[in-house]
């Protein structure tokens, strides 16, 4: 046996399987990251009714969609930095 624990030990399709559950468990954790910072500046400690006012919705709404702007530009600047690692390439 391998270096029993190691990585070597775990069968290449279970291996996958943990990866994307680990990176479905740090995309859930930014939602709820993501979703207090955004409550937390929107919303704060006033007090709702039943329902949110024009404001308080449209700051959500901003808020979250710069996170999804922020988290999509972070995304494609690291997948074009692993590209270029792949090919060697260094700009």
């Amino acid at each position: 046996m391998n270096n029993p624990g190691g990585d070597e030990t775990i069968d290449p399709v279970l291996r996958q399987m943990i990866q994307e559950e680990q990176v479905k468990a740090q995309f859930q954790a930014q939602v709820h990251n993501f979703t207090d910072k955004c409550w937390d500046t929107c919303v704060g400690d006033s007090r709702l009714g039943n329902k949110l006012d024009y404001r308080t919705e449209a700051c959500l709404q901003n808020c979250v969609e710069r996170f999804l702007d922020t988290t999509i530009n972070v995304t494609n600047r690291f997948t074009q930095l692993l590209q270029r690692g792949a090919t060697g390439g260094m700009h």
